[in-house]
């Protein structure tokens, strides 16, 4: 306890040992969300699962002072603490379940604090084609048996759920070259036949979302539901897949959508549908203007070697 003078002034318990000041340390903290566009609504089953994988500080000592509510936390020293490097991310899927296409890039050279690295994957239900794996001459006699047993396998993938399991490996500044780390984060998708109930949408679905769609500061969108982070990796997306994610998003979650995240989607919807259109295949130079262009290359060559004679 602290000593009070005659004033009634605490001053420092000379017996009592000053606070910790404890440092941190880099972090990878890994966030996964997910949404299913179902059979029930006559489509195709799938789902699409965003790993959203930022830098943080971590302190073990302070994060146990917090949990056990004894007090006061100790003052934080204001350390380097460092940056991750190497970064990699390997998904692993548990369930009747296979993907279909990842978008964002499977390496980050470097995270520091605040960085964020976004990864994006669509899975769909895993197919078991008892036909397609026999000879040409035995599929059409097993082809009521492969139908029946595809029935029969719908009917099973309806019940039993879907995780997909994230596991990203790096290194961190402080530790030698050749010490990995490894961190896990698991999402559970649920049945892929069923779509995902509005209840399902949170506030990190729906800034994970705007964030693995932000084409990245070239656009000059202004994007009012993510804080821009310092340096992150932007997605390269085909603005036909984007569009094709945006319009699923609205298709299941519909006015519950939050009013700031409508308005992202609709300047995201605009930019990439302008990026479709201005796509544009150069033509090929005519047979006439190669011949042109080459004859024009070899006179110029032939002009400058005159100039060095002369």
């Amino acid at each position: 306890m602290a000593a009070v003078d005659a004033g009634g002034n605490q001053r420092p318990n000379p017996l009592q040992p000053p606070p910790l000041r404890l440092p941190a340390i880099a972090v990878p903290v890994v966030t996964m969300s997910a949404f299913v566009v179902g059979e029930d609504i006559g489509l195709a089953p799938y789902a699409y699962v965003i790993v959203d994988v930022t830098c943080g500080l971590q302190n073990a000592l302070q994060e146990q002072q917090r949990l056990s509510q004894r007090g006061p936390l100790a003052n934080q020293l204001d350390n380097d603490p460092g940056y991750l490097d190497g970064l990699h991310i390997a998904f692993d899927i548990e369930g009747p379940a296979t993907v279909v296409w990842e978008f964002g890039a499977p390496h980050c050279q470097t995270l520091r604090i605040n960085d964020r690295w976004v990864v994006m994957i669509k899975i769909s239900l895993k197919e078991n084609n008892l036909a397609a794996r026999m000879s040409s001459s035995v599929r059409s006699s097993l082809a009521m048996i492969d139908q029946f047993l595809q029935t029969l396998e719908i009917d099973s993938k309806k019940s039993e759920p879907v995780f997909v399991h994230a596991i990203v490996r790096y290194r961190h500044a402080f530790l030698p070259e050749n010490t990995t780390l490894e961190t896990r984060a698991a999402c559970q998708v649920g049945s892929l036949v069923i779509t995902s109930a509005i209840t399902a949408l949170t506030k990190t679905l729906s800034t994970s979302i705007i964030h693995a769609l932000n084409p990245g500061p070239g656009s000059y969108l202004h994007l009012t539901s993510i804080t821009e982070p310092t340096c992150r990796l932007y997605f390269d997306f085909p603005a036909d897949e984007a569009m094709t994610i945006i319009k699923d998003f609205r298709l299941v979650f519909g006015d519950a959508i939050p009013r700031s995240v409508q308005i992202d989607l609709a300047n995201l919807d605009a930019h990439y549908y302008h990026a479709q259109n201005s796509q544009s295949t150069p033509k090929k130079p005519s047979t006439f203007r190669k011949s042109l262009h080459r004859a024009r290359a070899v006179v110029s060559k032939m002009s400058l070697k005159k100039k060095n004679v002369e």
